[in-house]
């Protein structure tokens, strides 16, 4: 049995709103909100067809209540969007890196 357990789950990588249980309702840097020119595929309204609040913006962040069409959208019209993309990326693969040195210098 090895002294620790690598899971894969970075917390920094959670949309999820902090204290919401469903997991539509996402917390995404404020740029993601339509206001910025963000187009979101099943979310260019800022409310549903019911009249519900879809986006909200905030000082630091936007909410978003996502559709219930899974976790896939494509979303284009803002370049800080796709610079918050490639930075998940680069956060993975440091990540990644860090777990297979941890595994390297792990001595039994």
């Amino acid at each position: 049995m090895t002294p620790f357990q690598v899971t894969g789950h970075s917390n920094s990588l959670v949309l999820t709103h902090v204290g919401q249980r469903k997991h539509s309702v996402q917390q995404l840097p404020r740029y993601f909100h339509p206001s910025f020119g963000t187009r979101m595929s099943y979310h260019e309204d800022l409310y549903s067809k019911s009249g519900k609040r879809v986006w909200e913006l905030r000082d630091d962040h936007c909410t978003l209540q996502s559709v219930g069409r899974g976790q896939e959208f494509v979303i284009e019209g803002n370049v800080e969007v796709e610079n918050w993309a490639k930075g998940l990326f680069q956060l993975q693969s440091n990540d990644s890196k860090s777990v297979k040195a941890a595994k390297r210098s792990f001595q039994p």
